[in-house]
């Protein structure tokens, strides 16, 4: 497939929807760059990971993120 999205959940939930990023720490690419990621967060609850080769198709294989979410009061 050209691309993959994720889903996760936050235990325990916010009180307002978080700042929220996320990076791609491994994959089965030597390059990292051949592999573009985005994120998304709309709920108190969940949120998503997108990732989408260059050229081609994903490759069989772990890929391994990392994010952070916060609410705004948390990190000022």
């Amino acid at each position: 497939m050209r691309y993959a999205t994720g889903t996760g959940k936050f235990h325990p939930k916010f009180s307002s929807v978080p700042n929220f990023t996320a990076k791609l720490v491994s994959s089965p690419y030597q390059e990292k760059d051949m592999v573009d990621i985005s994120s998304g967060c709309g709920t108190i609850r969940d949120f998503n990971v997108h990732l989408k080769v260059r050229e081609g198709n994903l490759e069989a294989g772990s890929y391994v993120f990392e994010y952070i979410a916060y609410e705004t009061n948390e990190i000022e």
